[in-house]
C-alpha cells in the first residue's frame, strides 16, 4: 500500500543488475551469491505486499490507489515492472555454484508478476473498451516492451527456469505453486497482442511440442489420491497455453 516502499525496492533491484557485476567483483558490499539472495528477499517482500494488499485494492478507494500505482508515467508499480525485466541473472549464473540462487530469483520474479496479474485482472474485469485497453497496456508493461530480441533473451531464462521446476523439483506443494505461477503468467502474456507468441513459436518450439503437453494432463495418481486443485489449474493453463501457441491465440485464460 506504500508507493515509497515499492519505489525503494525498485531502486534496490536496479542496483543489482548484471551490468553492474561486469564492472566489479562486489556490488553494495555483497558478493554475487549474497546479492542473488538479497534480490530474492526483495522480490518475496513485494509478493507478500501485493498479496496482503488484495483486500485493500478490492475496495473503491483501493482501486483508485492501484490505478495510480499503475500509471505509466509516475506509478510506482509501473516503474517496478520495468525493473523486474532488468537482467538480474546471467547465463553464467546457471553454470556454477550460484545456480540455485539464480533460479530462486527467476521463480520470485514470476511470483510477483503472478500477483500483479491477479490484482490487475480483477481491476479491469468489466470488459468495457477502456478496461480492455488498460489491461493491454499493463500486459505490455509486463512484457517489458516489444523488442523481440530483448524479449527472446528474457523468455529464454524464464523457460529454462520453468523446465528446471518441471524436471528437477520434487513433487509437492512448492513445485505445484511455482509451476502454476509460470503457466498462468506465460498464458496471459501469450494472449496479449504483441511479440510474445512469435518468440515462443520461434525459439521454444521443441518445448511446446514435447515438454508442455506432459503438463497439460494430470500426472498418474496413487490409489486413493486425488488431484490437488492447483495441479488441476496447472493442467488447464498448460492446455490453454498449448492451444494459444499452436493454433488459437484468442483462447480464454483459466481462473487463478
Amino acid at each position: 500500500q506504500s508507493p515509497s516502499l515499492i519505489t525503494w525496492i525498485t531502486a534496490q533491484l536496479r542496483k543489482f543488475s548484471v551490468d553492474k557485476w561486469k564492472l566489479q567483483p562486489e556490488v553494495e558490499g555483497l558478493t554475487r551469491q549474497e546479492s542473488l539472495q538479497y534480490v530474492t528477499v526483495l522480490l518475496e517482500t513485494l509478493r507478500n505486499l501485493l498479496f496482503q494488499s488484495w483486500k485493500v485494492f478490492h475496495t473503491h478507494d483501493g482501486r483508485d490507489l492501484l490505478e495510480g500505482l499503475m500509471d505509466t508515467r509516475q506509478g510506482a508499480l509501473a516503474h517496478l515492472l520495468t525493473a523486474l525485466w532488468v537482467p538480474m541473472v546471467d547465463k553464467a549464473d546457471f553454470e556454477g555454484k550460484d545456480t540455485p540462487a539464480a533460479l530462486e530469483v527467476l521463480h520470485s520474479v514470476m511470483a510477483v508478476l503472478y500477483e500483479l496479474l491477479i490484482v490487475t485482472s480483477e481491476l479491469y474485469a468489466d470488459n468495457s473498451a477502456a478496461a480492455v485497453n488498460r489491461q493491454k497496456q499493463v500486459m505490455t508493461q509486463m512484457l517489458g516492451g516489444t523488442d523481440k530480441g530483448h524479449l527472446g533473451r528474457r523468455m529464454g531464462k524464464l523457460i529454462m527456469a520453468m523446465k528446471h521446476v518441471m524436471m528437477k523439483m520434487a513433487h509437492g506443494a512448492l513445485r505445484s505453486i511455482t509451476l502454476h505461477h509460470y503457466a498462468y503468467v506465460l498464458l496471459h502474456l501469450c494472449q496479449t497482442p504483441g511479440p510474445m507468441l512469435d518468440v515462443i513459436r520461434e525459439h521454444h518450439a521443441e518445448d511446446v511440442k514435447f515438454i508442455f503437453p506432459q503438463f497439460a494432463k494430470p500426472r498418474p495418481l496413487a490409489p486413493g489420491e486425488t488431484l490437488h486443485p492447483v495441479d488441476s489449474k496447472i493442467c488447464s493453463n498448460f492446455t490453454a497455453l498449448l492451444r494459444c501457441v499452436i493454433s488459437d491465440p484468442n483462447s480464454t485464460p483459466s481462473d487463478a
